[in-house]
């Protein structure tokens, strides 16, 4: 599905019905997605705001009660982006977590143009998503080169 197809079905939303509808869309084509449909959906979220649909939802990966990466679709004011980032949390509660603090080095949003696909979008955001997992690894020490293979058998 085309970035610009989705954002057309967004341009027509009216009513929170209607943007629950695009959620339901949203979260169905990118949970479909055999790299990303194994991830754990959280704060799904849909509402109007003034005229146009907010909605979101975030996929997670709990690599320990200590770090979560997530990935965030989101469709605002007529625009759809995808929030790639590693969270550290800080009381050691996992998905639960009071206290998450996003890590800055591994952070990112893509804002894909209108004629790219979704499916595209979505292995462009696990492809940093990897190289995030790659990132946490090297810096408690394990070497390059089995932090790559690693990270890259996890995700497929």
């Amino acid at each position: 599905m085309k970035i610009k197809s989705l954002l057309s079905k967004a341009k027509r939303c009216s009513s929170q019905e209607d943007a629950a509808q695009l959620l339901d869309l949203l979260k169905d084509k990118i949970n479909k997605h055999p790299l990303l449909s194994h991830l754990w959906i959280y704060n799904a979220e849909s509402m109007m705001e003034v005229d146009t649909p907010f909605v979101s939802f975030e996929l997670n990966r709990v690599y320990s009660d200590e770090y979560v990466l997530m990935i965030r679709p989101e469709i605002r004011d007529e625009a759809f982006t995808i929030q790639v980032t590693m969270y550290h949390m800080q009381d050691k509660l996992g998905v639960c977590s009071k206290k998450a603090n996003p890590l800055v080095e591994m952070n990112e949003v893509l804002e894909p143009s209108k004629e790219q696909n979704l499916e595209e979008v979505c292995v462009q955001a696990v492809k940093i998503a990897i190289n995030y997992h790659r990132m946490l690894m090297v810096s408690v020490g394990v070497p390059n080169s089995i932090a790559n293979t690693t990270a890259d058998s996890c995700w497929k």
